[in-house]
Formats: structure tokens, sequence, C-alpha cells
């Protein structure tokens, strides 16, 4: 169609262009005379307009990024309060479009997807780029004042160590956000969970994970016996809050 238009505004006659493009004399006349524009799509217009639906995906955009991801639901109930504050003609009940409708939503935009979201806590989601940047600067500093700067230099002198939770009831679910980025929703942290504490060394070594079981006194034998033989050990909460201040 592009390639016709071209033609046309060239000299060439619709005649001639529809036939060297297989495309319908009718149809490509309409569009010379500008009836309908080359890129509209066959079927009843859109409920909402192609600016409003872009403001929708960059809504939901960032509202990801912030950690506080949508569902579709989310998008519907926006949908709906949008068609009852304006009184547009629509052919849904009750103004709310359906599963049909939202599905076309994203097959028209597809930067988003429906995606599974990593829980973290709301302190982890208010991290920066400048307290990373701050904090390995004063670790430096650290390193200088302490003059063990040659520990940087040396792989087998880096640990990292880092805790995961395993939640005992977690919730699955799909929300919305951006293809190809890293989602995520904040968590109040109160569900009982299982956590490891994993710990690695920057020459590639997995040193041993511990295991910390929700248990005030002594761990059940049934969990000590079924622990992997190699690789992993096992401790109890109160014990974990010592080793997290340690590193």
């Amino acid at each position: 169609m592009e390639k016709a238009l071209v033609d046309i505004n060239e000299g060439t006659s619709v005649k001639k262009a529809a036939a060297k493009w297989s495309i319908p004399r009718t149809t490509l006349n309409d569009i010379k005379l500008g009836r309908y524009n080359a890129g509209d799509k066959p079927g009843p217009d859109p409920v909402l307009t192609f600016d409003e639906e872009q403001l929708l995906e960059e809504w939901i955009v960032e509202m990801c990024r912030r950690g506080l991801p949508l569902i579709c639901d989310n998008l519907l109930d926006s949908v709906q309060h949008i068609l009852n504050e304006d009184g547009r003609s629509n052919p849904f009940p009750n103004n709310r479009p359906g599963y049909s409708w939202y599905r076309l939503f994203m097959k028209r935009h597809p930067r988003l997807a429906e995606r599974c979201a990593e829980p973290i806590t709301r302190s982890r989601a208010a991290l920066t780029e400048g307290c990373v940047r701050g904090w390995f600067k004063d670790a430096r500093s650290f390193f200088h004042d302490k003059k063990i700067e040659y520990v940087l230099n040396n792989p087998e002198r880096q640990y990292n160590g880092d805790e995961t939770g395993f939640r005992l009831d977690p919730k699955t679910g799909k929300i919305l956000g951006p293809k190809g980025e890293a989602i995520y929703s904040e968590a109040g942290g109160n569900k009982e969970q299982l956590s490891v504490l994993i710990t690695t060394r920057a020459d590639g070594k997995m040193m041993t994970s511990a295991i910390v079981y929700p248990y005030k006194k002594s761990i059940p034998k049934l969990i000590v016996d079924h622990l992997p033989k190699t690789g992993y050990c096992i401790a109890k909460s109160d014990w974990l809050d010592d080793i997290c201040n340690f590193f």
C-alpha cells in the first residue's frame, strides 16, 4: 500500500498502481482521497484512542518499575472508570471490557507481557543507583583506612553472602509488566518461610550454603537426617541474625 501511494505521488495513475501492487483500485482510490488512512485496520473503531492506550501502557510500565505491578483486573477497572467518566458509547456491559478486549489490548502492545514478579521487601525496593555507588565508595575508603586494599586484588579473599527466602505458603499469580526487565512486588515479610544463606567467592567457588529453619529451639531430627550430605548446613532463625550482622 505504501509503495503504491509513492508511485501515485510520482505521477502513476491509480489504475496502474493498483494493478502493479495487487491492490483493489477502489481501495487505493479511497486512500488517495483521504476517506481513510492506509494504516487503518478492518472492523469497528476501538473504544479507546491510540493515545489513550499508549498512556495506559506507560502507566502499567511505570507502576511495575515502582514495585506496584498491576494485574488484568486493575487494567479493566481503570478502563471502566474512564468510560464511566467519559460517557462515550461502547459495547461493554456496565462499561467494563472483558477478557477478549484484554487479550487484544496485549496483542496491540507487544511491549507488555504477563510475568511472575519476585517479592522483595520495601527496603530493597527503595534501593537506588546512588545508594549502590555510595556503598562501594565507602567500602573502598574502609579498605584504604585499614591498609588492606590488597584484598580488592585477591579474588580468594572476596566473599559475598546473600539471604533468600522460600515461602511455605507462596501466592502465585501473573502481573502486567514490560518485557525484558526484572520485575518485583513488595512483600511485608510476615509470612513463615525458609531462608537460605548463600555465600560465593570472587574466583567462582561456591561455599557451604546454610538452610535456616524458623525454630527457636532444636531442629527436628527428621530434617537433619534428610539434609544433603555435601554443600549445605542447617541453622535456626536466631543464628541467622548474628551471621547477617557479621557480614
